[in-house]
C-alpha cells in the first residue's frame, strides 16, 4: 500500500495529485487522451474549475460507463449554497495493488470531505473487466428547488446513496448504498463492469433504472454499531452486488482495503489499530453525532441534510 498527502490550490492540482500517486504505482497516464490505465482497467479522468470527473472504460478509447461520477460541486439550487470544494484543500491518496484499489480523499472547510475511488474487483469469474468507479456524486448538478431537500444528503441506515436523484436532491454518502428508484436514477454514483448476463456496467438486472442492493444486506450490522459494551465499532465489509434474472444476486466486488464503520466515537483522520492492521477513519462527507442516523428520530427518510451522520469508512493505512 502507498499513501500520499498534500495541499491543492484548485481542481486541476487535485487531478494532478491523483495522477501522480497512481503513475508511481504501476498505472500509466496518457496526457493526450486523459486516460489512466493498468492492464484491463481504464479511467477517463478530466476536470473543469468545479469538478473532477471519472469515467470507467473497457478499453483506452472506448466502452465508457453510462455516466461519469464526480468529486466537486455537491449541489446547485437557487438560494442554497453550492457547497463547492474550497481552497487550499488537503488531499490524501491511498493506492493498493493485488487487487488494485485507489481511494482519493479531499478535506476542505475544516470538516467537509469528498472522495472518489476506482479499481479492479477481486471477485473471480466476472465476464467483464471487473473495474469499478465511484465518487461522492453522479454527473448532473442538482437544480430543483424543494424546501425539504435544500441540503445535499439524504442518508439513513438502509437508504440514501448509490443513486443520485436530480428531483429529490440526493447525492451519494456511501459507496454501494441502497435507495429506491427515482426520476433520473440512471445517474448512479457507482458503476462496475461485471458484464454478467451481458449487462456491461449495469448493477441491476437489465437497466440503470432499477433498485440496487448496496448495503441493505448488512444494514442491521451498521445500525447496531457502536458496541454498547465497549463503544467500539466493527469494520464492516464494503461490497457491491448485481441483480440477476430469476430474482438472484451475485457478489461483484468485495473491497479488500476499505470498510464501512460508524464514527460516533471516532473523529476524521483517527487511526484504529487492530492487531498489526491500522485503519484511517473518514466521514462520507461531514460528521454529525447529534443526528447520527442521518436525521432526527421519526423524521422522514427523504428529508435531506448538510451532513452524513456518523456513517463513514476506514481505509487500510501504513503511514506515519
Amino acid at each position: 500500500m502507498a499513501h500520499y498527502s498534500g495541499s491543492a490550490v484548485d481542481m486541476a492540482a487535485l487531478r494532478s495529485a491523483l495522477i501522480s500517486a497512481c503513475t508511481v504505482n504501476g498505472w500509466s497516464w496518457n496526457s493526450g487522451t486523459n486516460v489512466l490505465s493498468k492492464g484491463s482497467l481504464h479511467l477517463l479522468l478530466t476536470n473543469d474549475s468545479l469538478n473532477l470527473s471519472l469515467t470507467g472504460r473497457t478499453a483506452e478509447g472506448s466502452g465508457d460507463m453510462p455516466n461519469a461520477v464526480q468529486l466537486g460541486r455537491l449541489m446547485q439550487k437557487a438560494g442554497a449554497a453550492t457547497l463547492d470544494v474550497t481552497y487550499p484543500a488537503q488531499w490524501e491518496c491511498f493506492v493498493f495493488t493485488g487487487p488494485d484499489e485507489v481511494w482519493f480523499v479531499v478535506q476542505y472547510d475544516v470538516d467537509r470531505y469528498q472522495w472518489c475511488s476506482f479499481g479492479g474487483s477481486a471477485v473471480a469469474g466476472l465476464a467483464g473487466t471487473g473495474m469499478w468507479v465511484s465518487a461522492i456524486r453522479g454527473s448532473v448538478p442538482i437544480s430543483s428547488v424543494d424546501p425539504a431537500m435544500i441540503h445535499p444528503f439524504a442518508i439513513r441506515v438502509a437508504t440514501g446513496g448509490a443513486i443520485e436523484s436530480v428531483v429529490g436532491g440526493m447525492t451519494s454518502g456511501a459507496w454501494g448504498w441502497n435507495t429506491v428508484p427515482r426520476a433520473f436514477s440512471a445517474l448512479r454514483d457507482i458503476y462496475l463492469h461485471s458484464d454478467l448476463d451481458g449487462h456491461g456496467w449495469h448493477l441491476n438486472e437489465a437497466s440503470l433504472t432499477g433498485e440496487l442492493i448496496g448495503v441493505r444486506g448488512f444494514s442491521q450490522l451498521i445500525q447496531a454499531q457502536p458496541s454498547a459494551w465497549n463503544n467500539e465499532a466493527a469494520l464492516i465489509p464494503m461490497r457491491a452486488y448485481k441483480m440477476r434474472p430469476s430474482f438472484k444476486t451475485a457478489l461483484v466486488a468485495d473491497l479488500v482495503n476499505i470498510r464501512h464503520v460508524r464514527i460516533d466515537n471516532y473523529f476524521p483522520g483517527q487511526i484504529i489499530e487492530l492487531g498489526s492492521d491500522r485503519w484511517k477513519v473518514y466521514p462520507w462527507h461531514r460528521r454529525n453525532a447529534v443526528e447520527r442516523n442521518g436525521g432526527a428520530p421519526g423524521e422522514p427518510s427523504w428529508i435531506s441534510k448538510d451532513h452524513t451522520g456518523t456513517f463513514g469508512y476506514a481505509i487500510r493505512y501504513d503511514g506515519p
